[in-house]
């Protein structure tokens, strides 16, 4: 996930943002994983 760093003025924007960027996510058809093995490490 790539959330761009901005000043959110207010915590509804914040929450649009956070919002937008999951559905966006969510909508690739192809999702990048996490590997298990970078936690263990």
């Amino acid at each position: 996930l790539e959330i761009e760093h901005t000043c959110h003025r207010s915590p509804i924007n914040f929450l649009v943002h956070i919002f937008s960027t999951l559905i966006s996510y969510s909508m690739q058809p192809k999702k990048p994983s996490i590997s298990s093995s970078f936690f263990i490490s």
